[in-house]
Parts: C-alpha cells; sequence; structure tokens
C-alpha cells in the first residue's frame, strides 16, 4: 500500500523549503570546504542590478554547473535574462544543461572554451568524482580548469594528489568577439567571468565599443600582483570604475548610465562607501560582552582562519558578526565538528573500536591475500578511510553517511520535511518502531510531538517500505537477505527490527573496516542472529546457491570498479538469487567508479548475470522534498529472469 500526502501537507512542506532557501546555508558550505562565499556586497549590487535591467543579456565565462557558487544563478531563474553560459569541462558541462536546458529559448550554452583564437586546444582539468565531501575534497574541485597545466597544479597545497587527477582534453576554443559573431550578440548588459587565472586574458579579448557591458565581474584570486594592476588599468582606460571585493574585482562603466540607472549607481556609491568604513573590527563589534561566545569562537576562528583565503576574512568576520548571538553550542558543534559527542560511547567501545585493534589488522591482511578484483580501491582507499573514518564514532559525518550538514536550521528544516515524507510513506508506523537513540556520533534531530530522527533511521525506513511494497519483505516468513556493501550494518539493524520473519541477514564487504565494524554492531544492537557477518576471505565456505531471496546493495556499486561490481554479480548469479535491490548514488544510474576518476556503466553487468529491471522509483518522490533535499537517487529493483 502506498500513502501520498495530502494537499495540506505538500504545501507546508513546499513552505518549508521556501524558508530552508533564505537561510544562508550556502555561505558556512563555502567555508567548510573552502569554496568561495557569497559576497554580502555584491549580491545587494547584483539584487538592484537585476531590478534596474529586468531584461538583461548577459555572458558568463566560466559557469561551472550554473549552480555550485553562481552569483548570477537567482537572477536568471527570477527575471527573463538572455544570455551565454560557457562552460568548457565535459562532465561540468552534462550538469549545466541538467541545471538550464529547460531555458533554451533564452539561455544558449556552449561547451568551448575562450582563447585568443579560433580552434583547439589543450585543456587540463580534474576527472570527476560522485562527491565531493565524501572523498574529502573541496567543493569547487570540478571548477578548476585551464589550458595551464601549471595553473591547476598550484591548488595542491588543497589537494595533495590533485597531479594524479588531472585529465587533458581537447577542446574548441572560440575568441569571444567569434562567440558573439556567433550567437549575434550586440549590446551586452553584464559580463561574468571566472577564468581560473585566465581571467585578464578574457577581459582583453572583449570589444568594449561594440558591446558597452554596463558591468563586469572577474575573479582575480589567481592573477598574478602584476596582472591584477594591469587588468584594472585596462578597464579604467576603457572608462570603467573598479572595486575589488573578496576574490573579484567589479566594474561599472557609469559613463553610458542614464536617468534611469540612478538607483542602481547609488547603491553602488553607497556600498562602497560602506565597506570602506566597516571593514574594520567587525569580529571584535559581535565578541564584545559575551564571555561564553568569546571562548567558543576562538576554536572556531580559528579553523575559519584556516578555511579562509586572503581577503576572505572580512567576509569571515561578517558572516560571524551575525551568526556569534543566535547559534547554540550544539548548532556549533554541528558546525564545527564532524560527529556528534554529546552522548558517550557505550561502555568498552573506545577500546573495542581502536585503530590498532588486533581484530582489525587480521581483517586487513586476510583481505589483501585474496588478490580479489574487488580489493581494488578507487573510491574507498586507504588515504580517504584514514582521513575520513573515525572507528569510534562511525555514525558521524564520515565515509558512511553524509548528514546534509550545512547551517544548522536549514538542516532542522530539511530533516523535518524528510520525516514527515518518510512518514507519510510509512504505513507500519517503522520511524517510531524502530527509534534513533544517537549512538556512536549520530547527528539526530527532534521535533516536538515526533520521535528523534536521524538520516539513518529515515533512510533504512523508506528503503523498507520500498521493499515491502514490491516484494512484501516485511510479511514474509523465512526472509532471507545478502547485503553486499554492507558498511556498518546499518540495514542489518533495521530491518532485524521491522521484519520478524527475517531468519538470515548476511553481510559482505570488500572494506576491512567495513566488516571490523558491522562485526561490532550487529553484536551491540543484539541483531546477530538473525544478522551475521562474513569476512570476504570466507565467502566461499559460507554462501550457498538457493540460500537467498534478495540480495541489496545500497551506494556501494556507485563505488566500486567495473570489475569489481561485475565479480560481484557473477556471485549473484551463481546464488540464483531472485531479487536484486540497488541504490545508486547516480540517479537511475548503475555507474562505477575507477581509479582514474572515470565511470562506466554497468548495468550491462547486471543484465548479464540474468537480471532485468522491474521497478524505478526516486528515492523521494516529491518534487518538493526532493529539491529541498537534493536527493535525485533512484530505487531499482532487478528480477532474475533466466
Amino acid at each position: 500500500m502506498t500513502t501520498t500526502m495530502d494537499p495540506p501537507r505538500r504545501r507546508e512542506l513546499g513552505d518549508i523549503a521556501a524558508k530552508a532557501a533564505a537561510v544562508p546555508g550556502e555561505l558556512y558550505r563555502a567555508y567548510q570546504s573552502r569554496g568561495r562565499p557569497p559576497s554580502p556586497a555584491g549580491e545587494r549590487i547584483l539584487l538592484e542590478f537585476e531590478r534596474t535591467y529586468p531584461n538583461a543579456f548577459f555572458v558568463q565565462v566560466g559557469s561551472n554547473d550554473g549552480e555550485q557558487c553562481d552569483p548570477l544563478r537567482a537572477a536568471i531563474l527570477r527575471q527573463p535574462w538572455h544570455g551565454i553560459m560557457i562552460e568548457p569541462v565535459p562532465y561540468v558541462f552534462a550538469r549545466l544543461q541538467q541545471n538550464y536546458g529547460r531555458f533554451s529559448d533564452r539561455i544558449t550554452l556552449e561547451p568551448v572554451a575562450i582563447g585568443d583564437s579560433d580552434g583547439e586546444l589543450p585543456f587540463y582539468h580534474l576527472a570527476p568524482v560522485p562527491d565531493h565531501e565524501a572523498v574529502g575534497l573541496p567543493q569547487w574541485y570540478d571548477g578548476i580548469g585551464s589550458f595551464r597545466r601549471e595553473h591547476v597544479l598550484k591548488h595542491v597545497e588543497h589537494i595533495p594528489d590533485i597531479a594524479d587527477r588531472i585529465v587533458r582534453t581537447d577542446l574548441p576554443t572560440l575568441t569571444f568577439e567569434s562567440l558573439c559573431a556567433r550567437h549575434g550578440v550586440g549590446r551586452i548588459d553584464l559580463v561574468h567571468i571566472d577564468a581560473e587565472g585566465s581571467d585578464f586574458d578574457v577581459v582583453k579579448a572583449i570589444d568594449y565599443a561594440a558591446h558597452r557591458p554596463r558591468l563586469v565581474i572577474y575573479e582575480h584570486y589567481h592573477l598574478s600582483a602584476d596582472d591584477q594592476g594591469r587588468c584594472r588599468e585596462f578597464l579604467h582606460a576603457h572608462g570603467y570604475e573598479t572595486w575589488e571585493y573578496g576574490m573579484d574585482t567589479w566594474c561599472l562603466l557609469r559613463t553610458h548610465l542614464g536617468p534611469d540607472d540612478r538607483k542602481f549607481v547609488d547603491l553602488w556609491d553607497a556600498v562602497r562607501r560602506e565597506e570602506r568604513v566597516g571593514a574594520s573590527n567587525s569580529l571584535r563589534r559581535a565578541l564584545v560582552e559575551r564571555p561564553a561566545l568569546q571562548r567558543t569562537a576562538r576554536k572556531a576562528w580559528r579553523r575559519l582562519k584556516r578555511l579562509a583565503e586572503g581577503d576572505q576574512r572580512f567576509a569571515v568576520e561578517l558572516w560571524l558578526e551575525a551568526a556569534l548571538p543566535q547559534l547554540t553550542p550544539i548548532e556549533w558543534k554541528m558546525l564545527s565538528q564532524n560527529f556528534d559527542d554529546t552522548r558517550a560511547l557505550p561502555t568498552g567501545a573506545s577500546e573495542a573500536l581502536a585503530v590498532d585493534h588486533p581484530r582489525l589488522a587480521e581483517l586487513r591482511g586476510a583481505y589483501a591475500a585474496t588478490g580479489l578484483p574487488v580489493i581494488v580501491p578507487s573510491v574507498w582507499n586507504q588515504e580517504r578511510i584514514d582521513a575520513q573514518l573515525d572507528l569510534a564514532h562511525f555514525r558521524g559525518e564520515n565515509a558512511y553517511v553524509w548528514h546534509y550538514r550545512e547551517w544548522p536550521r536549514v538542516m532542522q528544516l530539511k530533516y523535518f520535511a524528510y520525516s514527515e515524507y518518510v512518514r507519510a510513506r510509512d504505513p507500519r508506523g517503522l520511524v517510531e518502531q524502530l527509534g534513533e537513540d544517537g549512538q556512536f556520533g549520530c547527528w539526530t534531530f527532534d521535533f516536538p510531538g515526533r520521535t528523534r530522527v536521524s538520516r539513518d533511521l529515515l533512510d533504512s525506513v523508506n528503503e523498507l517500505a520500498f521493499l515491502d511494497r514490491h516484494l512484501h519483505v516485511l510479511d514474509r516468513s523465512h526472509l532471507r537477505v545478502l547485503d553486499i556493501g554492507a558498511g556498518y550494518g546499518r540495514m542489518a539493524h533495521r530491518m532485524s527490527g521491522a521484519a520478524p520473519g527475517l531468519d538470515d541477514y548476511c553481510c559482505v564487504d570488500a572494506i576491512p573496516e567495513s566488516t571490523f565494524l558491522c562485526e561490532y554492531y550487529t553484536q551491540f544492537r543484539g541483531c546477530a542472529p538473525p544478522a551475521r557477518v562474513v569476512p570476504l576471505h570466507e565467502l566461499d565456505g559460507a554462501l550457498e546457491p538457493g540460500a537467498f531471496d534478495l540480495a541489496v546493495n545500497i551506494h556501494s556499486f556507485s563505488e566500486c570498479t567495473y570489475d569489481s561490481i561485475g565479480w560481484w554479480m557473477d556471485r549473484v548469479a551463481a546464488l540464483r538469487i531472485p531479487d536484486l535491490f540497488i541504490v545508486p548514488n547516480d540517479r537511475d544510474e548503475v555507474l562505477s567508479f575507477e581509479r582514474d576518476g572515470s565511470r562506466h556503466d554497468a548495468r550491462p553487468l547486471i543484465e548479464a548475470a540474468g537480471y532485468e529491471l522491474v521497478e524505478s522509483e526516486p528515492v523521494i518522490s516529491d518534487p518538493a522534498v526532493r529539491d529541498l533535499m537534493k536527493v535525485t537517487d533512484h530505487f531499482l529493483l532487478f528480477h532474475r529472469a533466466v
């Protein structure tokens, strides 16, 4: 049975989404991942520019996906702006098409690089990854691209293995004027340039007499000091006033503005005066007579200073000035650490989950000795595991679970919307039945009159509800499940509590740390049996054909190589398991993740093993909640056809 939301509930969740959008979560997330924060002053200028020129024509060089760190996005979506968005990196351009393809009547997308001649040149960028945060990479990872390989290598401080990630692609190039001629562009109102160190080259390539852009914004951050000065002088010579703020230089052509532009010009002048007067001591003012906040802020400020770069410091101070008076201690934790340590670890957990535990060393040695293709790491390399996985707090933010962490009140709104969505599709009341205690660093959320929730709980109930709708797993007797890539045993714990007829829940994984944690967690939760954990090197004697009704793979295949997926599918086929449940990380595609960052369609491996797709359903079917959570994954159910 499927339970749907009634219209009032849908409207309520739509309101929640709107409120969340108004909270400055992106600002902190940008600092957390060393990304670019939005400029408070720049946002005011762009908002007034949008009001003054609701039908503006723009050209954006270096659009990325049109969503990440894009200051023009809100105006493009709100107003009937026309323009050209340029992004040379192929896989990033594919995301740009997904985000803006529906606006093809007014937005032209160009997969080219702007150069000093028309033709083709080698372009250097980084290989794609499925989730930047999950593998410990900065949010701006896929925004690095240049004609100069040495420019890409400059980011080695933040990406130590960057040399191994660089990809060369021969890209078509156009001059700025060839691009304009191709599309019949005359007057341009706004030019935005984010060209990763080539910004001065693009600035010089514009015919200012022909286009007379009112506003030019370019990123000066990656330019040398000499080029920064020469670029400003070049624009001054063409009649522009320039103003540096954060990583960008803003340029206004005042001489070509008329009486209708007066309000915009007044704001430009006012903002520049405010920034000159207010750029000192804002952090000190925020902390005056707040000793408790001062103590808390010292730790947070040290972290923020490491994350902030150069003249972004003032933007950090502005953010702290607004945030400090409002944040509670638990909210500071959400912003500054990866797990919730409010609840003490169970007795003996620190010793049992020590990184030098003999059992973990035994598993590591045994797995390495197998020589199987499934132990060849791509996403799950040892460097990532060591950097991201705190064994004792394995249910916090780490390689296993992304908690949608950002501005705490945005998180609260998101989890409320998600929990209400899951409850509406949970006729058995599993959210309340299974519960959440927050053990092992798990971030949890309490709402008046409702059960405490976590991502672990909500994802599990959502998955169980899908399986019950299509396979009636919760009413079946003698149910037997094989979990491939079981992680720390999340689904083993949840299904054991939800399915009284569960006879066997077998957890297998190619990562020794996962097996180690799963052994501990299933014992700790008292769900072993029916749960059991079989180490990789013991599979041959523990799994028999015909012994399972269902195989599940939740977010694991998307982090495996093609050969690894093939190996697992050979095992599933040999075991003659009737049904296969897969949740990929890539919408409704099952894509491998290779060591060089490339992705390959693994559906042929599934079909070759004798399985055909019988159900495909969005993990979150309600579009309002899906957009709020930014979860586009699908539940995929396959049935053995041979």
